[in-house]
């Protein structure tokens, strides 16, 4: 048995002579491990994430000791005390998560990097009010990688916040090139999404108010979409940053409402402007009859509290109908717009009734 460094433990076990008896051993360790011992007047229990690797291999010790490693954080992500014995496909896994990260440190410099922008309505006029930007990212050899992919691997390898600012600058200038060429936005607003880097980070209003000055836009041009998991972290932090965007006149919206923690306390303690219910509750609020009371509650609140409310992923014509009959004004969703290029926008859009905008 040896220490590697740090927390890290090796155990070379030898004369194996099944696969049992290494699991055998593991167990016997997490078991040990997880009697409490007494440090002066506590009671301390300790658990180990444990990875399990086979030789000889070529190229051991040093191979089996990489791949120990490699099952080791594939323990870990299933929860401490457990124990995972090392598999190809985590090799194969790494290889690709490393040529992922590596792609995604150039993306933006090459080009690959894109935003689609989806509208949203004045569900009882019809008309665009706002357009939140999605980005998305068509890699040549890795082909369309999808944010659900790409966007928490950029949190974990801490390149969100690089990525984040590029959506900021794209976003903004998009949105004052559709203004100066007369395209009819002048009172469409655009959404951006913030990650829980960029709003731990001091100094984010002043950026912000940079940011719309160099593209001649008003702070109220911009809406900034926040997940309550986003804001569970350093939350003083965040409502005094989300109160210095909010005193410019950026609007703070809350994202997929109703799926994170303590919702309605987080509508106390931080500076909300809009509510945007989850896609969740919309896509059964004409088949549920539980679901339908959970999104009439989340709007009755919201207007209570003089709060804009955008139900989201509202994708056919009687979730649009049942929204609409709670006093939801807003919506998004496939049925209303997809997600569409910026050169796409003013064409698609143009066929809503009335002048596009009616502000929020």
């Amino acid at each position: 048995m040896a220490r590697l460094g740090g927390d890290e433990f090796a155990v070379l076990i030898e004369g194996i002579v099944d696969e049992r008896d290494v699991l055998d051993v593991a167990q016997r360790i997490a078991d040990a491990l997880a009697d409490p011992l007494q440090l002066q007047h506590h009671s301390v229990s300790v658990r180990a994430s444990i990875g399990i690797a086979f030789g000889p291999l070529p190229g051991a010790p040093d191979v089996v000791l990489r791949h120990a490693d490699l099952a080791m954080y594939r323990s870990k992500s299933a929860g401490h005390g457990a124990y995972v014995v090392f598999e190809q496909e985590m090799h194969t896994a790494l290889a690709a998560r490393t040529t992922m990260t590596e792609a995604l440190r150039t993306a933006a410099a090459n080009g690959e990097l894109s935003l689609r922008y989806q509208p949203v309505l004045d569900l009882p006029r019809n008309r665009v009010v706002g357009l939140e930007a999605l980005v998305r990212w068509d890699h040549p050899v890795l082909g369309t990688v999808s944010p659900a992919t790409f966007v928490p691997l950029a949190e974990e390898v801490g390149q969100i916040g690089a990525l984040g600012d590029w959506v900021l600058e794209e976003a903004c200038a998009q949105l004052a090139c559709w203004r100066a060429a007369d395209c009819g936005f002048g009172d469409v607003n655009m959404a951006i999404n913030l990650s829980s880097h960029q709003l731990r980070v001091p100094g984010l209003a002043a950026k912000v108010e940079r940011l719309l000055a160099a593209h001649g836009l008003a702070a109220g041009s911009m809406v900034l979409e926040i997940t309550e998991t986003a804001i569970l972290s350093d939350e003083a932090i965040v409502a005094d940053q989300l109160r210095e965007l909010r005193s410019m006149g950026v609007g703070i919206a809350l994202d997929d409402f109703g799926t994170g923690y303590s919702s309605l306390s987080h509508l106390s303690l931080f500076p909300i402007d809009i509510v945007k219910i989850d896609r969740s509750f919309v896509d059964q609020v004409n088949t549920s009859p539980r679901h339908h009371a959970l999104t009439n509650g989340i709007v009755r609140l919201a207007r209570d509290l003089a709060l804009d409310v955008v139900a989201e992923g509202i994708e056919t014509a009687d979730q649009r109908r049942v929204v609409e009959e709670m006093g939801c004004q807003y919506g998004q969703g496939y049925l209303l717009a997809r997600p569409m290029a910026a050169d796409e926008v003013p064409a698609a859009i143009a066929g809503f009734a009335g002048v596009l905008g009616a502000g929020r």
